[in-house]
């Protein structure tokens, strides 16, 4: 889109039309290597911006003696017509392709550094492995307060998970107070991250995360039989840190 002429509007009527050129914030030249390809893209850009207004002028100063102006709109319609014209004169098309090649250039260098950042670098989302350890504590089903959402809540308490009771403790007295707490939440949110959201203090929150780390994931029941008995998920002090990356 870097460079991309379009006509856009602030408005409903034909005079709030005017020109969009997209460019990349000139700012992230001071941080970083200072690529000369992201440099070769800036000044490109503004080339095409100077172009673009020198056009504006000439269309506008064309209009100068007509009795009634055109509107915004229209003015905008023969800018761009105009910049097509240059593009088609053999100074023009160099300049397109230059460009064209300069954009390309920048992509595919900023892909390369983005595979190879570290994981600890930048983490926009969970990775499979993270997921998989929300998974097994809970994802909500069913539309906030139904009876199915009920019932699904029902079923994690029954199976009585340590992490899972961080906030409020799994006895009977508590039980609805713990049920009531997931019943809001939409669709596939995670009951984990909503437990832990409710310890407050910022490093309250830390600790909770990295004190549930003992050998084996305890469940309390020595009749249940469900795939947390002993997930290394569980009991792995940088999936927790990975857990709490993500909420901070």
């Amino acid at each position: 889109m870097v460079g991309e002429l379009t006509i856009q509007h602030y408005g409903d009527g034909t005079d709030d039309a005017f020109i969009v050129i997209p460019h990349i914030h000139g700012g992230r030249d001071k941080y970083g290597g200072q690529q000369i390809a992201l440099r070769r893209v800036l000044d490109l850009t503004w080339q095409l911006t100077f172009l673009a207004a020198n056009e504006a002028i000439t269309v506008v100063q064309s209009h100068a003696k007509d009795d009634v102006l055109p509107t915004r709109l229209q003015l905008c319609k023969e800018v761009l017509a105009g910049i097509e014209r240059t593009r088609c004169t053999r100074g023009g098309q160099q300049f397109f392709r230059v460009f064209k090649e300069a954009k390309a250039d920048l992509k595919a260098l900023w892909s390369r550094d983005q595979m190879q950042a570290k994981p600890e670098a930048v983490r926009a989302i969970l990775d499979s492995r993270g997921r998989r350890g929300l998974a097994v504590l809970g994802y909500a089903e069913g539309e906030p307060r139904s009876t199915e959402r009920r019932t699904h809540a029902e079923t994690f308490w029954t199976k009585n998970l340590e992490p899972l009771h961080l906030d409020i403790p799994h006895n009977d007295e508590r039980q609805e107070e713990w049920i009531e707490a997931l019943m809001p939440l939409q669709v596939s949110q995670s009951y984990y991250l909503q437990v832990i959201s409710n310890l407050g203090d910022p490093d309250e929150y830390v600790q909770a995360l990295l004190a549930q780390c003992p050998a084996t994931a305890s469940t309390q029941s020595p009749d249940d039989s469900n795939v947390l008995k002993d997930d290394p998920l569980l009991t792995d002090t940088d999936f927790r840190k990975e857990i709490l990356a993500h909420r901070l």
